[in-house]
């Protein structure tokens, strides 16, 4: 039974991480540190395997600064990354204020001033903290319940949206990277809505 319970709670662990680092690559631009980070040993391996680069590939900073800003930030033919853009074609809309319940919920942050709540990023974030949750309270039953209730709400809410997003990101980007982060985000989140339903 333990080692169950240390499984679930390293598998849970594995995937809060993930949303973390999807949350990171889509709420700005990838640093030179974390590129070389995500280059080097078994994570380059990883990475290389999904297309995000080819092994050898020199990957020039400013070339994907700039894929990221043509695709998400604009200043004109980008994709914002805000749910109520694509579900209700104006910024700030019924996402951003549900959003904001569940930053009161979880006493969370925002990431960033300048990006509203319903950001993908944002959402990615939230979800990796409700999923690192669990972890840690796998052995409380009623916490354990509480997260859960709470990561079914939150993900039906605020992550089974971005499909579109994705899917046209990925037509549109001009560096493996950013379409190989487009793919991976939405086979992710695919492979966690079976979970969460």
């Amino acid at each position: 039974m333990n080692l169950d319970l240390e499984s679930l709670d390293a598998q849970q662990s594995a995937t809060a991480g993930m949303y973390r680092l999807l949350s990171t690559l889509w709420c700005s631009e990838v640093s030179e540190s974390l590129l070389a980070e995500l280059r080097s040993g078994s994570c380059g391996q990883t990475f290389a395997e999904h297309q995000f680069f080819i092994a050898d590939e020199v990957i020039d900073g400013n070339i994907l600064a700039a894929d990221y800003c043509q695709l998400l930030v604009g200043p004109r033919d980008h994709l914002p990354p805000y749910q109520s853009v694509w579900e209700e074609g104006q910024l700030a809309g019924r996402a951003a204020a549900s959003m904001r319940r569940y930053v009161e919920i979880l006493q969370c942050p925002l990431l960033r001033r300048e990006i509203e709540a319903d950001h993908l990023g944002y959402q990615l974030s939230m979800m990796g903290t409700i999923t690192a949750g669990i972890s840690t309270v796998s052995c409380k039953r009623e916490s354990l319940v509480s997260y859960d209730e709470l990561g079914r709400d939150f993900f039906a809410a605020h992550l089974r949206w971005p499909a579109p997003l994705l899917a046209r990101a990925e037509q549109q980007a001009q560096t493996n990277f950013y379409r190989a982060l487009s793919r991976c985000t939405r086979e992710f989140l695919e492979m966690e809505a079976a979970f969460w339903s």
